[in-house]
């Protein structure tokens, strides 16, 4: 058997255990191999990328980046995720390391990535960083 694979789970499926060397990467728990596809695609995405990387394959690869956005980051102050739509989020040139919004009150906000919790696509969650 495949080190990393277990069978003897719990769940329905096969559970896949991926530990991401990258920073930002998030870790995927568990992997239901029975999903649909486009299902199973989204998991396999959601443990392997940095999130860097999904943001920028979000803005420039056209195919990929088609479909209605948000990034849930998380907010020091309220201790809470919030979404945003990407279509209201900056990403400054030279900057690789966070994006700027508009808040509620009209200031700018930089966020910086390892803040970012969740990314949407549709509503679907595609990318969640660990807790």
């Amino acid at each position: 058997m495949p080190s990393g694979i277990n069978q003897d789970s719990p769940t329905v499926g096969t559970t896949l255990f991926n530990r991401s060397p990258h920073a930002g990467a998030a870790i995927l728990t568990s992997l239901d191999l029975n999903l649909p596809f486009h299902l199973l695609a989204s998991d396999l995405l959601s443990c392997m990328t940095p999130i860097h990387e999904l943001l920028n394959r979000i803005r420039y690869d056209k195919e990929f980046g088609q479909g209605r956005f948000e990034i849930g980051y998380f907010d020091r102050r309220e201790g809470t995720i919030h979404r945003v739509a990407i279509q209201h989020v900056e990403f400054p040139l030279g900057e690789g390391r966070a994006f700027e919004l508009l808040d509620e009150f009209g200031q700018l906000r930089r966020i910086p990535f390892h803040r970012i919790r969740e990314v949407y696509r549709d509503g679907l969650r595609i990318w969640q960083r660990p807790a």
